[in-house]
């Protein structure tokens, strides 16, 4: 087991603020910038923005530039493709998060995003719960990751 204080002290600090604060904050300054009511569909968009398109996004680029972010390196991996392999599943994170950023513009396209991203974390949250956690960074992820699933799943609802 790898202990990473400093990481997961972080890690923990941004999922709280990508399912919560920055959703929240982004959601009321566009009310007050627009001089709209705040309502539940303009929440929703900045949640699947942030919950889904940044924090995935992020996540593509970050294992796809530095494959010992997974900690495994080049010499981890029998043969190249297995590790080309670790590259195209950062792509998939990238363009999975792109499309929640994107859905920022488009109602339509929020939905489908909340489709995308339900399917990922839901998957991954099932993923998750077979196995079990290693270690604090784990866990925070799968609470991050259930939190998203079922927001995403209300969006989808409330539609």
């Amino acid at each position: 087991m790898i202990v990473k204080t400093n990481h997961t002290t972080l890690f923990t600090i941004w999922c709280i603020a990508l399912v919560t604060v920055l959703p929240i904050a982004a959601a009321l300054l566009e009310a007050r910038i627009d001089e709209i009511p705040l309502t539940w569909p303009n929440y929703w968009k900045w949640f699947i923005f942030w919950g889904v398109g940044i924090r995935l996004f992020f996540k593509g680029i970050r294992l796809a530039s530095t494959p010992q972010f997974t900690g495994l390196s080049l010499s981890s991996f029998k043969n190249r493709e297995s590790y080309l392999l670790l590259l195209e599943l950062g792509f998939a994170n990238m363009a999975l998060g792109s499309m929640g950023i994107l859905s920022v513009i488009n109602d339509q396209w929020r939905f489908i995003a909340a489709i995308a991203g339900a399917i990922y974390f839901g998957l991954t949250d099932m993923l998750s719960l077979l196995k079990k956690t290693d270690g604090r960074h784990e866990r925070v992820a799968l609470i991050y990751n259930i939190l998203v699933f079922s927001g995403l799943v209300a969006f989808m609802v409330s539609q």
